[in-house]
């Protein structure tokens, strides 16, 4: 077996699931050796990226409910997520996919998976807040089925002006 092929057979049985389609792509949890693409990732993505020690902190408050994992296809690593989970309710903090995997599809497999986690961890609602300005990210969280809740003024710092997140919020219990 190939290092790439037991690598994501070791994620598949930490999630204790198959992949998300056969085209080899699943989630694994993140780990520190990770931070480095998670880094180049997030700075490809956003204005304003987290840094390293916010992602130290995250990797390091995973006993007290907070859930960084990276997407795998073959054995690159295309995407990354943060999220916690308290009592019932989860929040999804970072949500990346690369821009070179966008537009394709993926980002809806990837939502799927970790809403799926969310639930599979006792969440039966999930929150988020996004920038007013990324329509992408709108229409998927939107075709997943999170309804706007409301507006946060000047959550986002810019380049220029501070920018409004539109809160949203998705029941993942429906289906049960």
């Amino acid at each position: 077996m190939a290092a790439g092929d037991a690598e994501l057979a070791r994620s598949q049985i930490i999630l204790g699931r198959p992949a998300l389609n056969t085209s080899r792509q699943a989630l694994r949890r993140l780990s520190s050796a990770d931070l480095l693409a998670v880094l180049e990732t997030e700075a490809a993505c956003y204005p304003n990226p987290w840094s390293r020690k916010t992602f130290e902190d995250c990797l390091a408050a995973e006993a007290k409910g907070h859930h960084c994992y990276a997407l795998m296809c073959s054995e690159a690593m295309v995407g990354h997520c943060v999220f916690t989970v308290i009592a019932n309710e989860a929040e999804l903090l970072n949500f990346c996919l690369a821009p070179a995997h966008q537009g394709r599809g993926l980002a809806r497999e990837f939502l799927a998976q970790v809403l799926a986690e969310m639930n599979e961890r006792g969440s039966e609602r999930v929150f988020l807040e996004v920038r007013e300005s990324n329509a992408p990210a709108r229409r998927l969280y939107g075709f997943a089925g999170f309804s706007e809740d409301g507006v946060r003024r000047g959550y986002y710092a810019g380049p220029g002006e501070r920018e409004d997140a539109i809160l949203m919020s998705l029941n993942i219990t429906q289906g049960r």
